[in-house]
């Protein structure tokens, strides 16, 4: 059984050129799916960096409305001095005049920082 030369030739060149073209497709997909990785992996970075920036504002806003509603409980104590106010007119004083400067505290808030504020003031002043 001869075979012939140029079939043999043919065929070798046939799954070398084959070879080829398969191992650049991957070669390409894998570096396509390797570039879709990375900015799959810069936009969650991005959206964490905007987590973290809301979180960083509602915390900033928060400190904010609580420096506000101290600044009104201080107020409110000097003219329950003056005016010989006792504990719930201020109390009721101080917390509607936050309620409607500090919109983003909740009653709960409003009710501990007005606790705490005046714990503090009382414990300056002993």
């Amino acid at each position: 059984m001869k075979v012939d030369k140029n079939y043999i030739i043919s065929y070798v060149l046939y799954l070398i050129i084959t070879g080829v073209i398969s191992y650049g497709t991957v070669l390409l997909k894998k570096m396509r799916d390797d570039k879709n990785s990375f900015y799959n992996e810069q936009l969650i970075f991005v959206e964490q960096q905007k987590e973290a920036l809301k979180t960083k504002m509602g915390q900033d806003e928060y400190n904010h409305a609580k420096q506000v509603a101290q600044d009104i409980i201080y107020k409110i104590e000097q003219l329950g001095k003056e005016l010989a106010w006792d504990a719930v007119t201020k109390h009721a004083k101080a917390a509607e005049e936050i309620a409607s400067k500090c919109t983003g505290l909740s009653d709960e808030d409003i009710y501990s920082i007005i606790k705490t504020t005046v714990g503090m003031f009382n414990t300056k002043k002993a």
